[in-house]
């Protein structure tokens, strides 16, 4: 190690004079060994420094490959999440438009076969699709078509419930309350169709609590549905036309038209919900609710 590294001076002095080292301003190492010893040493009476280093991990380090693999795990798991949510948005909408088609298909079926004319000038219920002594060979096609739109309009009321991550306190109540009604409605339709209307009684009475249940959800789906920065007047008119139908059908129970209508906006009213299950982002999402990772990349 060559002589003077550690900032030490030797001086030489006559015989007989005791030999003092004298501290002198340490200077750069000028060997390797001395540059490996980590922080200089300081002379005698000389401050030593303090070797600080910054807070926080060192860019390119593994500290920084550590949390770019985080941020990069981090991201997937958000963009799976995100997949997830946009299949869970899509449900509504997949289950409206399957309600619409389905019941119209086996209508169509079960009218196809009907002997009689069958319009509204016959002053026919829809029912009379599904009546085995009126159309003996299209009944069945009424009957299975009313119970598979039973079942797919549960379906669609339970996966109305992606619409509580963005509603308050009171519209998730409402929300609540819509699905129980929708959830009724779609029960008593499924036995309606057991239940035809060849025999009568029970018939008329699920019928009726279709209607019912339909015009609960009808009343409240326009406060329950509503967002900030997102109002649907479509869903405003549909729901005050449809409630309005399906209560002059129950007052003027006579009229048997009347239910052609109501039927016809509860389709549409299905439909709208299940656009506005894909379309509800325009409504804005609350602050924070997706997180957008930072990847820290290392300094060239």
């Amino acid at each position: 190690m060559p002589a003077g590294c550690l900032g030490v001076r030797i001086r030489a002095l006559p015989s007989g004079v005791a030999i003092r080292a004298t501290p002198q301003v340490p200077q750069k190492p000028s060997c390797r060994a001395c540059s490996r010893l980590g922080p200089r040493i300081s002379a005698p009476g000389e401050s030593n420094p303090v070797v600080t280093r910054p807070k926080g991990p060192r860019v390119g380090g593994p500290h920084a490959r550590d949390l770019n693999q985080r941020s990069v795990e981090d991201q997937g798991m958000d963009l799976g999440r995100s997949r997830r949510d946009r299949l869970f948005e899509a449900l509504p909408a997949c289950f409206g438009a399957a309600v619409a088609v389905v019941y119209l298909l086996f209508a169509f079926l079960a009218y196809a076969r009907y002997p009689a004319l069958f319009s509204l000038q016959n002053n026919n219920w829809l029912s009379d699709l599904g009546n085995r002594d009126l159309n003996p060979g299209g009944a069945d096609f009424y009957v299975w078509g009313c119970i598979a739109t039973g079942t797919l309009l549960l379906a669609f009321f339970l996966s109305l419930t992606i619409w509580r991550r963005l509603g308050s306190r009171i519209q998730n109540w409402l929300l609540a309350f819509v699905q129980i009604a929708g959830g009724i409605a779609a029960l008593s339709l499924v036995m309606s169709a057991i239940y035809t209307e060849d025999q009568f009684t029970l018939h008329q009475f699920w019928s009726r609590l279709i209607y019912a249940g339909f015009a609960v959800a009808l009343f409240v789906a326009p406060f329950a549905f509503r967002r900030r920065g997102y109002r649907s007047i479509a869903l405003v008119a549909i729901a005050v036309i449809g409630y309005c139908s399906i209560l002059a059908s129950l007052i003027f129970s006579g009229a048997h038209w009347l239910e052609w209508p109501s039927v016809g906006l509860i389709l549409v009213f299905v439909c709208l919900l299940g656009w506005m299950s894909v379309s509800r982002s325009s409504a804005g999402l609350p602050e924070g609710e997706t997180r957008r990772p930072q990847v820290l990349r290392p300094s060239p």
